[in-house]
């Protein structure tokens, strides 16, 4: 019997390994897929290794308290720049795209100015409003934040337009290394307090941005005599990104961070600490293979989609490659993270390996599907984008209050929501696949 069963998984396995050899017979598609995960790889290691480090050094509750103020600077830095860093690629003329960048950065200070003047003026209603102990505090160094990571992203889309391919990968480690050593510094001088974790959101972006730009100043690649008519002009002739993208994109961002604010609100800080634990962790299946793989979709799906407005063969590939992929991974994980997540970084964290469990299933199908959603762009539906992003969040906040309804746990809340974004990304799968095809769905 057992003999038999395990005939049938020999035979299963077989087939994946098919599959996947079937995939990876594009040479161009592994070359440029090994190319983007080499480069981001050193980032995301030194990472991980480190992590421990902190994990022992700061509590769970720290580590909550750092999640919901990354969630609020990443909505804002969203608004902060009116998306015009998007734009840095198109101009023909390096004055023109510098013009972007120099505006970029500046109207983020001017939305900083605006948010610190809120703070100050409202600390005590915000603070009741978000019910997050200390919160306030570390909102006053929000215009820090926004700025050093608008920057950074800044300066890494100027290094794209600039073809420093070789220079981006080494902008990550920086700013990593600078996360890491402001982190443990602090909380080795100051036992542990928490604004230590405030200093990862400030001083790597910060190194990195300063990197970024001090390298393209000593290459010649900052061009000089940026006037404030060129700025104007650049604004108006690029007006549409922050009238049709900002709000789509702050919805897009608010319902990624939608969990931590409903978790903090129905479960408390040490829960959000443990979920944030899983995000940092499970991201890296996601940016190390998923979104290679993703990028080299949708260069090659949009090459296709150009002849004959139909995508299958590359849709089809590379479902296939991310689902062989993610049935190997995904089960490990599912069996080892509550014995290893806790080894590697103390037992307090015991209950963040639980939560992987739970939403394994979640990130299952978000790697697969995550990729396969530039279908969006390549078929050119943004105008459904939008709408996507409003669903998501109400999936989302239904799916969560609605188990914790009946279970009145936090687990319960996070058991909600993966149940939902597993629907949510399995819903998105099948529009894209029809996309694919050349059919409609809308």
């Amino acid at each position: 019997m057992y003999l038999g069963k395990l005939g049938y998984v020999v035979k299963v396995l077989g087939f994946i390994k098919k599959l996947i050899l079937n995939a990876l017979a594009d040479t161009n598609f592994v070359k440029s897929f090994t190319k983007l995960i080499c480069g981001t790889a050193g980032a995301q290691v030194f990472t991980v290794v480190t992590l421990p480090f902190l994990t022992h050094m700061y509590s769970v509750e720290s580590f909550g308290l750092q999640a919901v103020y990354v969630s609020i600077t990443g909505i804002l830095i969203v608004m902060a720049s009116g998306r015009y860093e998007l734009a840095i690629l198109l101009p023909e003329k390096d004055e023109d795209a510098f013009s972007l960048v120099v505006m970029s950065i500046f109207l983020s200070v001017l939305v900083c100015f605006v948010a610190e003047t809120i703070v100050i003026f409202f600390s005590n209603s915000i603070n009741f409003a978000l019910n997050v102990s200390g919160i306030v505090e570390w909102l006053y160094f929000m215009p820090f934040t926004i700025i050093a990571g608008l920057s950074y992203n800044v300066g890494c889309i100027w290094l794209n337009r600039m073809k420093a391919y070789n220079i981006m990968p080494m902008t990550g480690i920086i700013n990593s290394v600078g996360n890491f050593c402001a982190s443990y510094s602090y909380g080795y001088i100051y036992d542990a307090e928490a604004k230590g974790l405030l200093l990862n959101t400030i001083v790597g972006p910060l190194l990195g941005a300063g990197g970024i730009f001090w390298y393209c100043w000593k290459k010649g690649w900052l061009p000089r005599g940026i006037s404030i008519d060129l700025i104007k002009k650049q604004a108006v002739r690029y007006k549409n990104f922050p009238q049709f993208l900002v709000v789509g994109h702050m919805i897009n961002v608010f319902s990624l961070q939608l969990p931590v604010f409903l978790l903090q609100s129905l479960a408390g800080q040490q829960v959000v600490g443990y979920f944030a634990m899983v995000q940092k962790f499970m991201v890296i299946p996601s940016s190390l293979i998923g979104s290679a793989i993703g990028n080299v979709f949708m260069r090659e799906a949009s090459e296709e989609w150009r002849m004959s407005h139909i995508c299958w063969g590359i849709y089809k590939k590379t479902c296939i490659l991310l689902t062989g992929i993610g049935i190997i991974v995904f089960p490990i994980i599912f069996v080892a993270a509550p014995d290893v997540l806790p080894y590697f970084l103390g037992e307090k964290w015991r209950m963040s390996g639980e939560y992987i469990r739970y939403l394994c299933p979640m990130f299952f199908m978000s790697f697969i599907a995550s990729p396969l959603s530039s279908m969006f762009a390549v078929a050119e539906k943004l105008k459904w984008d939008l709408i996507i992003q409003v669903v998501r969040c109400a999936m989302i906040y239904g799916g969560m209050m609605a188990v914790f309804s009946i279970s009145q746990t936090g687990d319960g809340a996070v058991i909600g929501y993966g149940l939902a974004f597993f629907v949510f990304h399995f819903w998105n799968m099948l529009i894209t696949m029809k996309w694919a095809r050349g059919e409609s769905y809308f």
